[in-house]
């Protein structure tokens, strides 16, 4: 695991605290984008592992599992152009991908059963 030995608990309260300030003091005209993004991330990302692990059937596991693996390979290819998800400075975005990527470990890529 990627943080071994840390309390998430105490991880995830503080993204919270750094989301609010983030998203208070962050442009105006970001702010569209941010939202934009946050809605697929929300989505796909970070329901998405849920989505997987209670899906009541095939055909949803699967739909849930294309939209998080393509989600995934969204955020991976903004990431490779610019530092942040959206803009040139850190935003709410960012804080939203981490909270479920520094969690996307073993546990969760089995729920996904990509393991297999």
């Amino acid at each position: 695991m990627i943080l071994d030995g840390l309390d998430l608990n105490f991880i995830c309260l503080c993204l919270f605290v750094c989301r609010v300030h983030v998203y208070a003091s962050c442009d105006q005209a970001l702010r569209s984008e941010i939202d934009a993004v946050n809605e697929w991330v929300y989505l796909d990302i970070n329901n998405g592992v849920y989505k997987c692990g209670f899906a009541q059937s095939q055909a949803a596991y699967d739909d849930a599992f294309n939209a998080l693996f393509a989600s995934l390979d969204k955020l991976e290819s903004l990431l490779s152009q610019r530092r942040y998800v959206a803009g040139d400075q850190m935003t709410e975005a960012d804080v939203r991908a981490f909270a479920t990527l520094v969690r996307f470990d073993e546990v969760s890529l089995k729920k996904c059963d990509v393991l297999h």
